[in-house]
């Protein structure tokens, strides 16, 4: 299974500033292993990020079809720095992925060229109680996949893994957050692959309680804090 097709360029890192809250309620998060247990109401499609190749900063703004934005960080825990739109093949007229999404799906791809830009971020201008993605290493085999959420309060969910078939095909998977629409961001990794950090992305799929857009200074406060949720990960994925 052959993944890969490196079109690269460089981008900046952009810093964010560490934001811890104290905590003030105790949120109970369930993972979910397919779209139909998400249930969502949302989705945000990569292809609007541009046509197949095209290099994604940290920082990229996409808008779900509700009208929610999506942030999309790369946390560079493979040393790279940014990440490519990469559509699954067979598509015209370019294509630059093989390996399980639905042919033509515009994908999300942790790379920089070089190395893998993981682990992929990405918060919601307004928070949900829910969201998920396909996902797969750019390496043949199985892999695992990592997930964990920021909370509106500031703090950080439990990594939740989850182990892929031995072929290594795309695998779904989320967090909902059963109190309440209390998902300021989401992280997605991957681990125990020939590809740590270096994977693709399908359409990110929510469960929205509104569609309206919070003020700048929020999305600030959102933004600021993702750098803990960065920080949680590496520290979990140290300890493998």
């Amino acid at each position: 299974m052959s993944k890969c097709v490196r079109l690269c360029r460089p981008c900046g890192l952009v810093a964010l500033a560490l934001f811890v809250a104290a905590a003030a309620r105790a949120d109970t998060i369930n993972l979910v292993t397919s779209q139909a247990a998400l249930a969502p109401n949302d989705s945000t499609n990569w292809a609007q990020l541009g046509a197949d190749g095209t290099v994604v900063s940290n920082g990229a703004v996409a808008t779900s079809a509700a009208g929610n934005s999506v942030t999309v960080f790369f946390d560079g825990f493979g040393g790279g720095t940014n990440g490519l739109t990469s559509v699954e093949c067979p598509a015209n007229p370019s294509c630059s992925w093989t390996g399980g999404f639905n042919p033509g799906d515009t994908l999300l791809w942790a790379s920089d060229g070089t190395n893998g830009s993981g682990a992929l971020l990405a918060y919601f201008g307004a928070a949900v109680s829910g969201a998920g993605l396909a996902l797969q290493s750019d390496a043949p085999g199985a892999f695992t996949a990592e997930v964990q959420v920021l909370l509106t309060n500031g703090n950080v969910s439990s990594l939740v893994t989850l182990n892929s078939d031995a072929n290594g095909d795309p695998l779904f998977l989320g967090l909902v957050d059963t109190t309440g629409a209390n998902i300021a961001a989401i992280g997605f990794d991957i681990v125990n692959s020939g590809s740590d950090h270096d994977f693709a992305a399908d359409t990110l799929y929510s469960v929205n309680p509104t569609t309206a857009t919070p003020e700048p200074a929020s999305l600030f406060l959102f933004g600021s804090a993702l750098l803990g949720m960065g920080l949680k990960l590496r520290q979990r994925l140290a300890q493998r």
